[in-house]
Protein backbone atom coordinates (compact mmCIF):
# COMPACT_ATOMS: atom_id res chain seq x y z
CA UNK A 1 0.00 0.00 0.00
CA UNK A 2 0.99 3.21 -1.21
CA UNK A 3 -0.38 6.63 0.94
CA UNK A 4 0.49 9.47 -1.46
CA UNK A 5 0.11 12.83 -0.21
CA UNK A 6 0.14 16.16 -2.59
CA UNK A 7 0.85 19.29 -1.19
CA UNK A 8 1.59 22.11 -3.82
CA UNK A 9 5.26 23.44 -2.97
CA UNK A 10 3.18 27.05 -2.70
CA UNK A 11 0.55 25.78 -0.29
CA UNK A 12 2.72 27.81 2.41
CA UNK A 13 1.26 27.71 6.06
CA UNK A 14 -1.67 25.38 5.31
CA UNK A 15 1.27 22.92 3.45
CA UNK A 16 3.04 22.76 6.44
CA UNK A 17 0.11 22.49 8.97
CA UNK A 18 -0.92 19.53 6.96
CA UNK A 19 2.09 17.86 6.82
CA UNK A 20 3.15 18.68 10.42
CA UNK A 21 0.09 16.48 11.44
CA UNK A 22 0.93 14.12 8.94
CA UNK A 23 4.20 14.02 10.58
CA UNK A 24 2.77 13.58 14.24
CA UNK A 25 0.61 11.36 13.44
CA UNK A 26 0.49 9.76 10.32
CA UNK A 27 2.72 6.68 9.18
CA UNK A 28 6.11 6.62 8.67
CA UNK A 29 5.85 5.79 4.93
CA UNK A 30 4.51 8.39 2.97
CA UNK A 31 5.64 10.02 -0.75
CA UNK A 32 4.84 13.43 -0.84
CA UNK A 33 4.30 15.22 -3.96
CA UNK A 34 5.04 18.52 -4.74
CA UNK A 35 3.85 19.63 -7.98
CA UNK A 36 0.77 19.00 -10.42
CA UNK A 37 3.45 17.56 -13.11
CA UNK A 38 4.75 15.35 -10.37
CA UNK A 39 1.35 14.20 -9.31
CA UNK A 40 0.25 13.27 -12.68
CA UNK A 41 3.39 11.18 -13.54
CA UNK A 42 3.00 9.05 -9.90
CA UNK A 43 -0.94 8.39 -11.06
CA UNK A 44 -0.02 7.32 -14.44
CA UNK A 45 2.37 4.60 -12.62
CA UNK A 46 -0.28 0.95 -13.24
CA UNK A 47 0.26 0.11 -9.42
CA UNK A 48 -1.30 3.14 -7.87
CA UNK A 49 -4.49 1.26 -9.50
CA UNK A 50 -4.42 -1.50 -7.44
CA UNK A 51 -7.29 -0.27 -5.05
CA UNK A 52 -4.97 -0.24 -2.28
CA UNK A 53 -3.39 3.31 -2.31
CA UNK A 54 -4.59 6.18 -0.32
CA UNK A 55 -4.07 9.53 -1.98
CA UNK A 56 -4.67 12.76 0.04
CA UNK A 57 -5.07 15.76 -2.07
CA UNK A 58 -4.63 19.44 -0.54
CA UNK A 59 -6.80 21.97 -2.86
CA UNK A 60 -5.90 24.79 -0.91
CA UNK A 61 -6.42 27.32 -3.98
CA UNK A 62 -9.23 27.05 -6.19
CA UNK A 63 -6.57 26.66 -9.43
CA UNK A 64 -5.16 23.85 -7.37
CA UNK A 65 -8.59 21.82 -7.49
CA UNK A 66 -9.17 22.80 -11.00
CA UNK A 67 -5.76 21.14 -12.06
CA UNK A 68 -6.51 18.16 -9.79
CA UNK A 69 -10.15 17.67 -11.40
CA UNK A 70 -8.82 18.61 -14.67
CA UNK A 71 -6.53 14.68 -14.08
CA UNK A 72 -9.54 13.39 -12.82
CA UNK A 73 -9.90 10.27 -14.64
CA UNK A 74 -6.64 9.32 -12.94
CA UNK A 75 -7.81 9.49 -9.42
CA UNK A 76 -10.46 6.44 -10.33
CA UNK A 77 -9.75 3.06 -8.11
CA UNK A 78 -7.74 5.04 -5.49
CA UNK A 79 -8.96 6.05 -1.63
CA UNK A 80 -9.24 9.49 -2.25
CA UNK A 81 -9.22 11.72 0.76
CA UNK A 82 -9.92 15.88 -0.67
CA UNK A 83 -9.09 18.51 1.16
CA UNK A 84 -10.69 21.94 -0.02
CA UNK A 85 -9.97 25.55 0.24
CA UNK A 86 -13.38 27.11 1.31
CA UNK A 87 -17.19 25.34 1.59
CA UNK A 88 -18.70 27.21 -1.00
CA UNK A 89 -21.16 25.34 -2.74
CA UNK A 90 -19.26 24.88 -6.12
CA UNK A 91 -16.63 24.10 -4.28
CA UNK A 92 -17.99 21.14 -2.59
CA UNK A 93 -19.73 20.29 -5.71
CA UNK A 94 -16.81 20.03 -7.73
CA UNK A 95 -14.71 17.88 -4.92
CA UNK A 96 -17.63 15.84 -4.69
CA UNK A 97 -17.24 14.77 -8.76
CA UNK A 98 -13.89 13.71 -7.70
CA UNK A 99 -15.95 11.03 -5.42
CA UNK A 100 -13.36 11.38 -2.32
CA UNK A 101 -13.99 8.84 0.67
CA UNK A 102 -13.46 11.87 2.79
CA UNK A 103 -13.47 15.67 2.28
CA UNK A 104 -12.61 18.52 4.68
CA UNK A 105 -11.91 21.82 3.85
CA UNK A 106 -8.53 24.08 5.19
CA UNK A 107 -10.18 25.87 7.80
CA UNK A 108 -9.93 22.80 10.34
CA UNK A 109 -7.13 21.54 12.10
CA UNK A 110 -6.59 18.27 9.90
CA UNK A 111 -7.73 15.79 12.76
CA UNK A 112 -10.48 14.67 11.21
CA UNK A 113 -8.00 14.11 8.03
CA UNK A 114 -6.07 12.15 10.24
CA UNK A 115 -8.87 10.32 12.19
CA UNK A 116 -10.26 8.96 8.76
CA UNK A 117 -6.63 8.13 7.11
CA UNK A 118 -5.72 5.67 10.04
CA UNK A 119 -9.19 4.47 9.94
CA UNK A 120 -8.40 3.89 6.17
CA UNK A 121 -5.42 2.39 6.97
CA UNK A 122 -6.56 -0.07 9.76
CA UNK A 123 -9.15 -1.41 7.23
CA UNK A 124 -6.91 -1.71 4.49
CA UNK A 125 -4.75 -3.85 6.74
CA UNK A 126 -7.17 -5.62 8.81
CA UNK A 127 -8.77 -6.91 5.17
CA UNK A 128 -12.13 -5.11 6.19
CA UNK A 129 -14.82 -4.20 3.88
CA UNK A 130 -12.87 -1.92 2.53
CA UNK A 131 -9.79 -3.18 2.18
CA UNK A 132 -9.37 -1.77 -1.11
CA UNK A 133 -11.03 -4.21 -3.00
CA UNK A 134 -14.19 -2.27 -3.42
CA UNK A 135 -15.33 0.76 -4.92
CA UNK A 136 -15.45 4.30 -2.90
CA UNK A 137 -16.48 3.87 0.41
CA UNK A 138 -19.27 6.52 1.62
CA UNK A 139 -19.59 7.82 5.02
CA UNK A 140 -22.60 5.90 6.07
CA UNK A 141 -20.62 2.31 5.18
CA UNK A 142 -17.41 3.73 7.19
CA UNK A 143 -19.80 4.61 9.75
CA UNK A 144 -22.13 1.93 10.16
CA UNK A 145 -20.24 -0.16 12.35
CA UNK A 146 -20.80 2.42 15.24
CA UNK A 147 -23.00 4.75 14.93
CA UNK A 148 -25.89 6.20 12.06
CA UNK A 149 -26.00 9.34 10.34
CA UNK A 150 -29.43 10.51 11.75
CA UNK A 151 -30.70 12.02 9.00
CA UNK A 152 -27.46 13.70 7.40
CA UNK A 153 -25.89 12.77 4.25
CA UNK A 154 -24.25 13.94 1.31
CA UNK A 155 -25.40 17.57 0.80
CA UNK A 156 -28.20 18.71 -1.20
CA UNK A 157 -27.48 21.28 -3.32
CA UNK A 158 -30.91 21.82 -4.81
CA UNK A 159 -31.75 22.85 -1.08
CA UNK A 160 -28.48 24.81 -0.18
CA UNK A 161 -28.36 21.97 2.76
CA UNK A 162 -24.20 22.15 2.04
CA UNK A 163 -23.11 22.22 5.78
CA UNK A 164 -20.20 19.86 7.63
CA UNK A 165 -22.65 16.77 7.29
CA UNK A 166 -19.43 15.04 8.15
CA UNK A 167 -19.29 16.59 11.01
CA UNK A 168 -22.40 15.47 12.25
CA UNK A 169 -21.84 11.74 12.73
CA UNK A 170 -22.44 10.42 16.20
CA UNK A 171 -19.56 9.82 17.87
CA UNK A 172 -17.33 12.02 15.37
CA UNK A 173 -17.19 14.40 17.17
CA UNK A 174 -15.32 12.53 20.29
CA UNK A 175 -13.12 10.91 17.83
CA UNK A 176 -11.42 14.29 16.33
CA UNK A 177 -11.75 15.28 20.03
CA UNK A 178 -9.59 11.88 21.47
CA UNK A 179 -7.07 12.24 18.52
CA UNK A 180 -3.75 13.08 19.80
CA UNK A 181 -1.19 15.11 17.31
Amino acid sequence: MDILVFIHHHSGAVGRQLRQSLVSAGPSQICYIRTVDDLVRRLRQPDMHSGENIVLLLADTHQRLSDIFSVRNLLKDIQLILILPDKRKDTIRTGYKLYPRFMSDITYDFKDVMVIMNEMLMRSDSGGPDSGKSGHLSLSAMFSERSSLKGYGPPDFSTGNTGDHWKNVSGFQDKIKNFKV
